[in-house]
């Protein structure tokens, strides 16, 4: 697996002469100038991302990183690591808004357990630790661990992209 530093390296920025070109086609279309936003700036994006101005999204994949807080410890939620089991597993049933946004947007879908304290079965678990520490009475975690999940995830969309994904 890659370090922070060789993935931060490895990730060249997006293409500017690709998105200008890309921008410029969006100009000239029958519809007032950038009147979508957000939209229009992150298919912009994509373009200068695969470094083409008629970019392909045809194999997509949304994947939510699921664990759970310490800082629960604190009573600022109203619910604990047993709701966030419960979460997951709706997610893995349709039952979850995410996942039928998912299915409703043609992407494939994946829960990854980065540090849940309740495992499920059918998550890809990638965990680190059983969930944070509290932060109100120290760190969550060591810089290390942090740094650690940042990697595990890159990790999971690196094999992601081989198998295909563009987004």
């Amino acid at each position: 697996m890659l370090r922070l530093e060789e993935i931060c390296r490895g990730i060249p920025p997006a293409d500017t002469a690709v998105m200008n070109q890309v921008w410029k086609i969006w100009d000239n279309k029958c519809i007032p100038l950038r009147s979508l936003e957000w939209l229009q700036e992150t298919l912009v994006r994509i373009a200068g991302v695969q470094r083409n101005v008629q970019p392909r999204i045809q194999k997509k994949l949304t994947i939510v990183m699921a664990a759970d807080n310490g800082v629960i410890a604190e009573g600022v939620s109203q619910s604990d690591a047993h709701v966030t089991a419960q979460v997951v597993e709706n997610m893995l049933h349709q039952r979850a808004a995410i996942a039928l946004m998912s299915e409703n947007a043609g992407s494939d879908f994946l829960v990854a357990d980065i540090g849940m304290k309740e495992k499920v079965e059918g998550v890809l678990d990638i965990s680190l630790m059983c969930g944070t520490d509290n932060m109100a009475v120290g760190p969550a975690m060591s810089r290390e661990t942090a740094e650690a999940a940042i990697e595990a995830g890159a990790e999971l969309a690196r094999k992601k992209a081989a198998e295909g994904y563009q987004l």
